[in-house]
């Protein structure tokens, strides 16, 4: 069984470059030693897995959408793979739709939100075992924090601004699936529960790692100043965790102070390893989390957060590649997450083949496969995505920390 590997590297130089902090992990190191548990207990259905690697530089000067139209070139007619993993489709779903016409499966192992429903089910053989889709999680996020009393009431005090009103802006990209959903889910729900969208800043964003981050940077500069313009109280983040610390950083310093609402899209962890002034910026913030590793510090898991990614961590560390916080664990959970779900997909399918092939042999799997990065996973033919459940999240002031504020919840 041959895996086709692309894995990350360089990103902790990347993020130096611009003034940020990321962890760094060895990625190709972290997947050799998960291939090798899966071969030490029998391989895929009796199948030695054969890896085969492919690097994405973020610290390279070419983008990574280019990065990755290349690598579905290598593991297409190079060498050609039976599955592919990777940690992302690419900025416009570049990767997923290069394999979608050669016909090649593809597993994403994060535990983002990075697809629509719509690209999912334009794409049979791609499956995200820890993540939810753009839209899944836009349809969650304005019901759990108008439910949570969230936007109830005026935010702070900021004797600029007049109104009495509550009043939500909202950051996130501007890509297709980006603002599908938000148009779809993400506004139609937050007016569905009589709190309609202020301001919406759609972000805009290109080229390679550093001028992703220039950009980013330029962009949040235009939104803190017209949100705060506008008397935008509460702030809604789809985006990315270094998006958002940009984003309170210059609001920091506008002496800016809304209320967030966010996800385990935002890593809250790492946003606040990011901040000059966490309190300031974070205090009343809430959210919805899927992906402990993402969500809370690690050494406040409970039981419920720990057991998803254990077996995971407890093979890095055999293998001397324990990540050491939460940064490097969110960087290392793909390489387990991929070669684990091709094992459960491509096992239940070569020892029993369905009449239709590896599609319903996947869509079998209902909740029976125990994801890495996520509580819970669950497959159908209408459901790709596999993150089945979340969490609530909030900002404790005295700990400077998110914890998690209730059980187990079904999106």
């Amino acid at each position: 069984m041959r895996l086709g590997v692309i894995y990350l590297k360089g990103l902790d130089a990347a993020y130096k470059s611009a003034g940020a902090k990321s962890a760094t992990t060895d990625s190709q190191a972290d997947y050799a030693a998960v291939v090798n548990d899966i071969n030490v207990h029998g391989g895929i259905a009796g199948r030695r897995v054969l890896p085969f690697y492919y690097a994405i530089d973020a610290a390279s000067a070419t983008a990574p959408a280019d990065q990755l139209q290349a690598a579905c070139t290598h593991f297409t007619q190079d060498q050609p793979v039976d599955v592919v993993l990777s940690y992302t489709p690419g900025s416009g779903g570049v990767l997923v739709s290069c394999l979608r016409a050669r016909r090649v499966p593809l597993v994403i192992g994060s535990n983002e939100a990075d697809v629509s429903a719509d690209s999912l089910s334009g794409s049979p053989m791609l499956w995200e075992p820890a993540e939810v889709s753009l839209d899944r999680l836009e349809q969650v996020l304005p019901r759990f924090l108008i439910g949570a009393h969230w936007a109830d009431a005026r935010w702070g005090s900021d004797p600029r601004c007049a109104t009495v009103e509550t009043r939500i802006g909202v950051v996130t990209f501007d890509q297709p699936d980006w603002r599908s959903a938000y148009t779809k889910n993400l506004a139609p729900e937050f007016e569905a529960t009589g709190h309609k969208v202020y301001d919406v800043a759609f972000l805009s964003v290109s080229g390679n790692t550093a001028n992703q981050l220039a950009d980013a940077s330029a962009a949040v500069q235009n939104a803190v100043l017209k949100f705060s313009t506008d008397c935008v109280d509460h702030v809604v983040f789809v985006s990315n965790v270094a998006v958002d610390y940009l984003f309170m950083n210059v609001a920091e310093q506008q002496q800016y102070a809304p209320r967030y609402g966010l996800s385990s899209l935002e890593a809250p962890p790492v946003i606040i390893q990011n901040l000059a002034n966490p309190r300031t910026q974070l205090t009343g913030s809430i959210g919805v989390g899927w992906s402990p590793f993402s969500d809370v510090n690690i050494q406040d898991f409970d039981a419920a957060a720990r057991a998803p990614g254990q077996r995971c961590m407890d093979v890095l560390k055999r293998a001397g590649l324990a990540p050491v916080d939460n940064n490097s664990s969110i960087l290392a959970a793909p390489s387990c997450e991929g070669p684990y779900f091709a094992a459960a997909a491509f096992g239940r399918w070569l020892d029993s083949p369905p009449s239709n092939g590896l599609v319903d042999a996947v869509n079998g799997l209902g909740s029976s496969y125990q994801p890495t990065g996520t509580f819970s996973a669950s497959f159908r033919a209408t459901q790709h995505d596999g993150a089945s459940a979340y969490r609530a999240l909030t900002f404790v002031d005295s700990c400077t920390c998110y914890r998690y504020g209730s059980g187990l919840q079904a999106w």
